[in-house]
């Protein structure tokens, strides 16, 4: 089973990524928090992380993905962002920062599972 670091401040968020995934084959773990994402990966390496952007705490989702694509023992793990953030230039940046894949909110969940598996298989 592949696991999922799932990481957004909307628990709505949560749950409808954990639902759309649920029927696959996929364990997910849910982070309300960049830093509580950042503290679940010191102790659980997953096989993909969907991370948005704008979280509370003063941890961004693009300081997570920084962070995870300049640590050697994370940096191969695929991220798909996952954000309100819509415009251009946030998903350059947010590619730029490493992310694998961006998808804007709302999202449709048969995009989000065609880009996990893809990224992930």
């Amino acid at each position: 089973m592949k696991k999922i670091l799932v990481v957004d401040d909307q628990k709505i968020i949560l749950k409808l990524v954990n639902m759309t995934l649920s029927d696959g084959n996929y364990e997910c773990v849910e982070a309300l928090s960049g830093q509580e994402a950042l503290d679940i990966l010191d102790q659980v390496r997953p096989d993909l992380i969907v991370l948005d952007i704008m979280m509370p705490g003063g941890i961004s989702g693009y300081d997570v993905c920084k962070a995870v694509k300049t640590t050697d023992e994370l940096s191969d793990i695929p991220v798909l962002m996952l954000s309100a953030k819509s415009q251009q230039k946030d998903i350059e940046e947010g590619l730029s920062v490493g992310a694998d894949e961006y998808i804007t909110k709302p999202f449709s969940p048969e995009k989000l599972t065609a880009k996990i598996n893809k990224l992930i298989t």
